[in-house]
């Protein structure tokens, strides 16, 4: 609305990024969200940021609808508030991978392992939307050479009402797995790709 500025900020020294709001009419300042990050993540998240090139830690991105309606995917969970104050844990949701906010703010799109999920904004209970995820089978993510070769890391789109979504549906299992060794650390890790 013209009021504010939102963004992301990592202190001096630090590589932790932390959501900000500047107030334009007064100067003020109010964080809005922050993450006690010691850099570790699940393998899906360090998967996720390694695929879009994301160095820092913290908070990497975030979601603003339409009604100032505000969403963090953070540490698995989803955090919901206005771009007014603070968000909090959105409950009904966990072992996020990815989400999507509707243009109108009333709803989040999610995945979690592997199968899509709806919850509303104002804390009704999570619906599964699919039920087929499997290895090799899953929806609402991007699969690997779209993210990697691409540059594509959404597999869920709204739309402009937010009544509908668009989703992708990938079933891998008749491509073969391709291993990427890691030689980092002490021990050798073998990521396999289709």
């Amino acid at each position: 609305d013209g009021r504010a500025l939102l963004y992301l900020h990592a202190a001096p020294g630090s590589v932790s990024r932390s959501l900000w709001r500047h107030d334009l009419a007064s100067g003020s300042r109010q964080l809005l969200a922050t993450a006690a990050d010691d850099g570790t993540y699940s393998r899906d998240e360090e998967l996720r940021r390694e695929r879009q090139r994301e160095r820092g830690a913290g908070i990497s991105n975030y979601q603003l609808a339409d009604d100032g309606t505000l969403l963090v995917v953070l540490g698995g969970r989803l955090l919901v508030g206005d771009a007014e104050a603070p968000v909090s844990v959105l409950e009904g949701a966990a072992g996020v991978q990815d989400a999507g906010l509707a243009p109108d703010g009333r709803h989040v799109a999610f995945v979690s392992a592997g199968d899509l999920h709806v919850v509303s904004t104002d804390g009704c209970s999570a619906r599964r939307l699919t039920h087929d995820a499997a290895p090799g089978v899953f929806n609402g993510l991007a699969e690997y050479i779209a993210a990697e070769e691409l540059d594509r890391h959404a597999g869920t789109w709204w739309s402009a009402d937010g009544t509908a979504l668009a989703v992708a549906h990938v079933d891998e299992r008749e491509v073969p797995a391709y291993p990427i060794p890691h030689l980092v650390g002490d021990a050798v890790e073998v990521e396999a790709h289709r």
